[in-house]
């Protein structure tokens, strides 16, 4: 068999390596800990993200239907200028129910 030097030298070996074992382990749960942080800080981000990236395509359909609306009422002011013009054309009397004009 062994001898007792023999024995005493492999158990401190094996302690050693399971020493070192246990501290990759720990470096390993230390890592893994470290990325799910990662993960969730880059999920929030995303989140943000989208988000914003929403309320920026809400604005700007708001901003759409604001310009459409100015473009109706431009279009219904030009159309009241031509019914104006018209009536004016019509007869010389109308100006003075319309003095702004």
């Amino acid at each position: 068999g062994q001898t007792i030097g023999e024995v005493k030298h492999l158990r401190s070996m094996r302690d050693v390596v399971q020493d070192e074992l246990s501290s990759l382990n720990r470096e390993l749960q230390k890592i893994k800990t470290e990325k799910m942080e990662s993960r969730m800080e880059l999920d929030k981000i995303r989140a943000t993200l989208a988000v914003t990236e929403e309320e920026s395509a809400k604005k700007t359909r708001e901003l759409k239907r604001e310009e459409e609306m100015v473009e109706a009422a431009k279009e219904q002011l030009k159309n009241l200028h031509e019914e104006i013009d018209k009536v004016q054309k019509k007869g010389p009397g109308f100006s003075r129910f319309f003095p702004f004009r």
